[in-house]
C-alpha cells in the first residue's frame, strides 16, 4: 500500500492503535515534563540520519531534525523528511525529558506526524545519536508508519561548527565483528558541508560493504568534531549512520551506526576514522536498542577506515 492510498480496516485498526499510542505518550509528558527547569543546549541543532517505512518497503529516505530552540523541557523546530517524490517538512513542537526522551507532534499541509523516542550519548559521550517511531496521517486519512535513526551531526550552541578538520575524499579499510572475528572490507567515499567557505562538522558519503557473495550499497550521514571541535591535540570524535535499502525476500531496510574518533597522525601515516560499530537488521531493531536501552543489534564489533591517499 503506497501512502496515497486509503488503508485497509486491518489497517485503519493498526492507524488507531499506533495514534493512540503515540498521542498518550505525547500528553503523558507533558503532564510529566512541564515543570523541566533547565536549558538543554546539547540538543540544539541539527540532527540526520534516515527513515525507514514499517509498512510501505523501499530505500530508506533522508531524515532531518532542525532544533534551533530548546528550553525547560520544550522544543520548536522542523523534521524533513526526503522522499523520491520530494520532501516534506513538518513544524514540530515536543519535550525532551531529562534522560533524553522524547516525544511532540507536527504539522505539513494537511498531514501531521507524531513521534517518539529519546536522544542519547554514545561512546564516550563525544557522539550523539537519537531514534524515534513516527506516524505520518496525510489529509485523506492514509497514513505511514516507520522508524528513524540520525546523529547529530552540528550541534550545540555553534551549529556551524567551523574548522572542523577535513574529510573530504576516498576512505578505505575494514570491519571487525566481534562475534565471529571476520574482517569485512568497506569503502565509500564522504563529502564534507561548507558554509561561508569554513568545513563544518556535518558529512555524508557513499559506501559499499563487501561481504562474501554480495556488495551491499550504504548510504551516509554523519559527524566530525562533535559538538564542538577540539582546539587542542589531533583527535576529534566521529559518527556516522549509514543505511541500506532492504530486499525483496526481507523489505526491512539494515542500518549501522558507528561512534569513534577521527586521528591525523600527522606525517607518520594517513589519516583515519576509527570506533565501534552497531548493526542492526531493522530499523526497528535499532529504535529498540537507542530510544529503549535494548540488546537487539545484530552484530557489534570495531571499524577502522584510513584515508586513500
Amino acid at each position: 500500500m503506497s501512502r496515497g492510498e486509503r488503508a485497509r480496516p486491518i489497517e485503519d485498526t493498526m492507524y488507531a492503535t499506533i495514534r493512540n499510542s503515540l498521542a498518550g505518550a505525547c500528553v503523558a509528558a507533558l503532564a510529566l515534563l512541564a515543570t523541566a527547569a533547565a536549558a538543554q543546549s546539547e540538543d540544539l541543532g541539527l540532527w540526520r540520519g534516515y527513515s525507514d517505512s514499517a509498512i510501505n518497503p523501499g530505500p530508506p529516505d533522508v531524515f532531518s531534525l532542525s532544533l534551533p530552540a530548546v528550553q525547560h523541557g520544550t522544543f520548536d523546530g522542523s523534521i524533513t523528511i526526503t522522499r523520491n517524490s520530494g520532501p516534506s517538512q513538518f513544524s514540530v513542537v515536543g519535550l525532551i525529558g531529562p534522560n533524553g526522551g522524547v516525544s511532540g507532534v507536527g504539522f505539513a499541509d494537511g498531514s501531521r506526524i507524531y513521534f517518539a523516542g529519546r536522544l542519547r550519548a554514545m561512546g564516550d559521550g563525544s557522539v550523539r545519536v537519537g531514534s524515534f517511531e513516527q506516524l505520518i496521517v496525510d489529509w485523506d486519512g492514509s497514513y505511514d508508519f516507520g522508524f528513524d535513526v540520525f546523529e547529530q551531526m552540528q550541534g550545540g550552541p555553534n551549529w556551524a561548527n567551523p574548522g572542523a578538520p577535513n574529510l573530504n575524499g576516498d576512505w578505505s579499510g575494514y570491519l571487525l565483528s566481534n562475534s565471529i572475528e571476520t574482517f569485512t572490507p568497506l569503502q565509500g567515499t564522504i563529502s564534507q558541508f561548507v558554509t561561508e567557505d569554513s568545513l563544518t562538522s556535518a558529512l555524508s558519503g557513499d559506501f559499499s560493504l563487501s561481504l562474501p557473495a554480495v556488495q551491499v550499497p550504504l548510504s551516509m550521514q554523519g559527524t566530525v568534531g562533535l559538538p564542538a571541535v577540539q582546539e587542542q591535540g589531533l583527535v576529534a570524535p566521529f559518527g556516522d549512520v549509514m543505511a541500506a535499502p532492504g530486499s525483496e525476500r526481507y523489505p526491512p531496510s539494515p542500518c549501522i551506526v558507528m561512534f569513534g574518533t577521527w586521528n591525523d597522525p600527522g606525517a607518520t601515516g594517513l589519516p583515519a576514522v576509527q570506533g565501534q560499530y552497531l548493526a542492526f537488521d531493522s530499523f526497528g531493531s535499532a529504535f529498540s536498542a537507542i530510544a529503549l536501552g535494548q540488546s537487539t543489534a545484530l552484530d557489534t564489533g570495531s571499524f577502522f577506515l584510513p584515508a586513500v591517499q
